[in-house]
């Protein structure tokens, strides 16, 4: 009997270290699951990439629903961002850029494209998400339907608006603008490795997009937890955040890249007429809200006044005069809650 008691403690003493030993090489092959980083934050089964690479990386875990989420893993209070402006393509980026420096086309590129309502509703989107994410900010749980509201605005107009013309047309038109030229083929090529980028970076802003939009969801749902609904308002910070960042490094890459190219490539007449075939899909009523978002996006631009002299020369004087009435009477009734 004494000799098993002696022993006790060292077979106690040899159990801790063989679970030691198991739960560090745990660790080791699956780094997220149960260790957290030298500052402490838990570390993401994801790897960050770029949003035009068509993964982002989200405050959910894919696999799982946003509630699932909340259970098993409560959000951390760090901000999440998108690496936006990576160059996994440099060198068709390359081939671009010394192909618009030999066409000449870059200093004059916005005095010769003509097609500017895209650009600027791309803008409207950049703003309205930020706003969205400083009302999330700073909404509690009673104020939480006026959130509803506004993500409602943003996503599924805003939003939706900008892909819908990107998706049908405006994309389409460009892949084929910019990838025939048989007497070209490598710039071709470099043409479509950038409209491909563009294409994963819609498709991952239009995700986060729907994410947002189920924790609004899940924002008002009184039969919800507290504790849920909470989270999933900070979710929409994070994730307003995230989806403004990829805008604006699919703005970037638009701006840098596609619009000197356009300007260049595209007779101004065929450009007017495509952006007169653009007016008409986002139709009268839409049409009209769009505007005045995106005269505030261009007033508030960083080149607002080579911007607000593009939008005096653009847009119809009629139209103009209406933006302040159309400002009142449709814009402001679904933004209130921004201001």
């Amino acid at each position: 009997m004494a000799r098993i008691t002696l022993s006790l403690p060292r077979f106690r003493l040899r159990l801790v270290i063989f679970c030691i030993t198991v739960i560090l090489s745990v660790g080791v092959a699956f780094p997220g699951s149960c260790l957290k980083s030298s500052d402490g934050s838990r570390n993401k089964q994801y790897r960050r990439r770029s949003c035009t690479s068509g993964w982002y990386l989200s405050s959910t875990t894919p696999s799982w629903s946003t509630e699932d989420k909340l259970r098993r893993d409560p959000p951390q209070p760090e901000s999440l961002t998108v690496r936006g402006g990576d160059e996994p393509i440099s060198g068709e980026k390359e081939v671009i850029r010394k192909y618009l420096e030999s066409m000449g086309s870059t200093a004059t590129s916005l005095d010769n494209f003509h097609i500017h309502g895209w650009r600027w509703h791309t803008r409207s989107l950049i703003r309205e998400t930020g706003r969205l994410h400083t009302l999330a900010s700073k909404t509690s749980l009673p104020n939480a339907i006026l959130l509803q509201e506004a993500t409602d605005y943003v996503i599924n107009f805003n939003l939706r608006g900008l892909h819908k013309v990107e998706a049908d047309l405006f994309f389409p038109w460009m892949r084929k603008q910019l990838t025939s030229m048989p007497q070209n083929s490598e710039v071709s090529r470099a043409f479509s490795s950038v409209m491909t980028e563009l294409e994963n970076g819609r498709l991952s802003v239009s995700q986060l997009g729907k994410t947002i939009q189920q924790n609004a969801d899940l924002a008002v749902d009184t039969r919800k937890p507290d504790q849920a609904r909470v989270a999933a308002i900070q979710m929409i910070a994070d994730q307003s955040m995230e989806l403004q960042e990829c805008a604006r490094s699919m703005m970037q890459l638009e701006d840098k890249y596609l619009v000197p190219a356009i300007a260049a490539l595209v007779p101004e007449r065929d450009q007017r007429s495509f952006n007169n075939k653009v007016l008409r899909g986002l139709g009268l009523l839409d049409s009209r809200l769009h505007l005045v978002s995106m005269y505030e996006a261009v007033t508030q631009d960083e080149n607002r006044l080579k911007e607000e002299e593009l939008f005096q020369k653009a847009i119809p004087s009629v139209p103009q005069m209406m933006i302040p009435r159309w400002k009142r009477k449709l814009y402001v009734p679904k933004t209130y809650m921004f201001e």
